[in-house]
């Protein structure tokens, strides 16, 4: 596909020819590449809302988001449920009976 750019002279020119692509003027198919490869955004900031921070677990109020609890050495930060775990423990469903 070819992508064309105006130049100071106000000349068209492909993007090749024009040294590539500017931020501003991707494609499609370059924005889909590019998110692929980009890391997950932080989650929006919604009142009540958890999520963790390497081992701080942090609450949305009107503020924005603060500390709710530092998880101590030995501990995960578990977002679902929005606590702090042992490190040896995987969540209630692990405790599940197989029958």
């Amino acid at each position: 596909m070819s992508v064309f750019a105006c130049n100071e002279n106000e000349s068209s020119e492909t993007a090749t020819d024009a040294g590539g692509l500017s931020d501003v003027m991707k494609t499609s198919d370059d924005a889909a590449s590019d998110s692929a490869t980009d890391t997950a955004a932080p989650p929006v900031c919604k009142e009540g809302r958890r999520r963790c921070v390497g081992s701080d677990l942090q609450l949305c109020d009107d503020g924005g988001w603060v500390l709710l609890q530092s998880c101590l050495p030995g501990e995960w930060c578990d977002v679902a449920v929005g606590i702090c775990r042992a490190l040896g423990d995987a969540g209630p469903d692990s405790s599940r009976d197989a029958s």
